[in-house]
């Protein structure tokens, strides 16, 4: 892709319809409301950064359609990034960089009582992976997205990626972490895009009607698929790719005899 087009795409504070403070207070004010449906009075620290995160979240989508919709336009080559994991840590502060909405969110925050820094705080890290394979996977589609090139990445939505450590007697401990468990607003779920996902099995060796050599897999199951995407922003807000992950669900009831 020639490189003159990242100029050509305007950076997110760029464009006429660039948001105001007021409009983010507005934002968070109605996730609040609508999306969390409670009450302003008596928010948790999670209420409170959960809100803020789906407001942030309205701006990547909106670009992200606006990214998929050039591409259509423009038919481009697409690169698909596959890895094990991806270690992407806090998202809160690097989506506000990368849209050039940081300055203007503390503002908005201020306003309604709330310390940006302290917020940052309170985010937990996306546990999808603890190695360095999965910091580069990560990096990879942060430049890719800020060079705006079209490319997806793919991998697995894990409930138990890391481990929490705790201090107990003077001594470290390690805990699984359900990171999944307070629902991230990072998170969109596609259940209607979900597929099936065959597994285990055996080969029976055997020839066809024609005498041919014809492999049968036997004997496998099936779980189900789901697909999570997450935004990946580029700086500037140029384009918003998607990192799609997937949860596995079992695809009928529990056989009961497993447990006898």
């Amino acid at each position: 892709m020639d490189m003159e087009r990242n100029r050509v795409v305007p950076d997110y504070q760029d464009r006429q319809e660039a948001i105001t403070a007021s409009a983010v207070e507005e934002s968070i004010r109605r996730h609040v409301k609508y999306t969390l449906a409670k009450p302003w009075d008596g928010l948790s620290a999670n209420d409170l950064l959960a809100a803020v995160e789906l407001s942030v979240r309205d701006l990547l989508i909106e670009r992200m359609l606006e990214t998929q919709e050039r591409h259509r336009q423009e038919d481009p080559k697409t690169l698909s990034y596959i890895s094990i994991e991806f270690l992407i840590g806090q998202s809160l502060t690097n989506h506000l960089r990368n849209l050039r909405v940081f300055e203007l969110y503390r503002e908005a925050l201020g306003r309604l009582g709330i310390d940006l820094d302290e917020l940052e705080e309170a985010e937990g890290d996306a546990a999808l992976g603890n190695g360095g394979l999965g910091r580069l996977a990560a990096c990879f589609l942060d430049s890719l997205a800020t060079l705006n090139y079209p490319a997806y990445g793919y991998g697995i939505n894990y409930e138990y990626g890391l481990f929490k450590q705790e201090i107990d007697d003077g001594y470290q401990r390690e805990k699984p972490e359900n990171w999944l468990a307070q629902n991230s607003p990072w998170e969109i779920a596609r259940p209607d895009e979900a597929c099936l996902v065959p597994l285990y099995g055996h080969i029976e060796h055997a020839v066809d009607r024609k005498g041919e050599y014809n492999p049968m897999w036997m004997g496998w199951k099936v779980v189900v698929g789901i697909p999570h995407d997450m935004l990946v922003s580029g700086y500037g807000g140029r384009s918003v790719n998607v990192l799609r992950l997937y949860s596995a669900r079992s695809s009928q009831e529990f056989d009961m005899r497993i447990f006898n």
